[in-house]
């Protein structure tokens, strides 16, 4: 039994996301320097309706299970994951992320926040493959996925197309004896 361990780490635990956190939120989704690193579509910033709709659609999801990352030393909101568009019967989810406060960048909030949700997809939701997709152009993320034991598996050629230029899409994968047998588990 993993208890309230499941989802906490060294330096950040996961949290439900309430409507409370959405105008926290929202100033992320308004950000186009962050949403440049995890929207594959035009970046525009976000309405306050559509941060309440976006809220809607996750909080009635059945197949994605969505977390506020939080700060341990003072429970600051800092950013959120997700494992989404889960199969069940396959046992796969697409893992998405977003570290929505810039000061906690490049600190490793990121990095254990993945392992913690990776920890989860297999040991709580009993998945085999977790798979993500990252820019090119972000190698401080690319790097974090590898450093985890995410392979990459598809290079999408000029896939996206972001300030005048195009760039390509990674797609990496981890399955879960390949978690294992690299000691995924321990902490």
């Amino acid at each position: 039994m993993l208890g309230n361990k499941l989802i906490t780490g060294e330096n950040v635990h996961f949290d439900a996301i309430t409507r409370d956190d959405l105008p926290l939120i929202g100033n992320w989704f308004s950000d186009t320097e962050i949403l440049g690193f995890i929207r594959d579509i035009a970046v525009y910033p976000q309405s306050e309706q559509e941060t309440e709709e976006w809220y809607e659609k996750i909080k009635d999801s059945k197949d994605a299970y969505h977390f506020l990352i939080r700060l341990n030393e003072n429970n600051r909101a800092i950013g959120f994951v997700d494992l989404k568009h889960i199969n069940f019967k396959s046992r796969w989810a697409i893992f998405g992320i977003m570290i929505g406060e810039k000061d906690c960048w490049d600190k490793g909030y990121g990095t254990e926040a993945t392992r913690l949700m990776v920890r989860y997809g297999f040991w709580e939701l009993n998945l085999n493959r977790i798979e993500l997709s990252v820019v090119a152009f972000n190698e401080r993320a690319f790097h974090s996925y590898q450093k985890l034991g995410f392979q990459q598996e598809v290079v999408k050629r000029q896939a996206l197309y972001r300030n005048g230029e195009y760039h390509d899409t990674i797609i990496m994968g981890l399955l879960r004896d390949e978690w294992e047998a690299n000691g995924g588990g321990e902490f």
